[in-house]
């Protein structure tokens, strides 16, 4: 089967999704999201942590034993509004560089184990001018934002 990788102007090196193993994808103001697993080191039931307080504190944040998690407001990140919170929001913790990062979002969609066979079904569409994003995948009748947590987190890593 043919690779559906489209090439870009844009596309200067591999894209993400080839040495990409899981792919998790998520929701963000209705928005359809995804991103490699790679990162990604627990996913949080928000209203098990019973935390409310300081997700919405000036310095939003939860606790899991002896760490203290920023939390990075996606939200206010890509300009949208956020929806009343509810039983599927989830927390994503991503760890880079020793360090972890929260990231509320609304539903977790689901988890993929990516194969070749999986990698084959997906396109991908390199745009370096999104924010944030390292592009467009088309995956199982869907156009999803591939978010690209380092670009998010660098600064706060340094």
């Amino acid at each position: 089967m043919k690779k559906k990788y489209r090439i870009t102007m844009d596309d200067k090196k591999q894209s993400p999704i080839d040495n990409c193993s899981g792919l998790l994808t998520f929701k963000i103001a209705e928005q359809d999201f995804c991103t490699d697993m790679a990162n990604v080191v627990e996913i949080i039931n928000p209203l098990e942590l019973d935390q409310e307080a300081n997700i919405n504190s000036e310095n939003p944040h939860v606790n899991l034993g002896v760490i203290k998690i920023p939390m990075i407001d996606l939200y206010k990140m890509f300009d949208m509004n956020p929806r009343p919170r509810s039983k599927d929001d989830r927390i994503i913790v991503i760890e880079i560089e020793s360090k972890f990062f929260g990231f509320l979002v609304e539903k977790i969609s689901n988890i993929y184990s990516l194969d070749n066979e999986l990698k084959n079904e997906i396109e991908f569409i390199s745009r370096q001018a999104l924010i944030h994003l390292a592009g467009i995948l088309k995956f199982r009748n869907k156009d999803m934002f591939f978010m690209d947590f380092l670009s998010v987190v660098s600064e706060k890593v340094k």
